[in-house]
């Protein structure tokens, strides 16, 4: 049987699961430090591939965090995490 595109893209792969599964509890225990203002969050630690990030930026999101990505040449790529509604840092993306 042949793969459709639609079908590989439309659904997440066991491994792929399974980081989400790893990256949770270490994105928690990170923003378990949040001081009401915001937190900033290597976008490593948000997963490899971008559909495992799309996912997880989703279910944050969902969990109250405003998340704005910043790209960063020289220190890497980063996500400011704050509460939504609040108006820190400037710039949705």
């Amino acid at each position: 049987m042949v793969v459709r595109p639609e079908e590989v893209l439309g659904k997440l792969m066991t491994d792929e699961l399974v980081e989400i599964d790893q990256l949770e509890p270490a994105l928690d225990l990170a923003l378990g430090k949040f001081d009401g203002t915001k937190m900033t969050i290597g976008a490593r630690m948000l997963g490899n591939s971008k559909r495992v990030k799309d996912v997880m930026l989703e279910k944050y999101r969902e969990a109250g965090w405003k998340i704005q990505y910043q790209f960063d040449q020289r220190d890497g790529d980063f996500y400011y995490f704050s509460e939504q509604g609040s108006g820190t840092p400037k710039g949705d993306y």
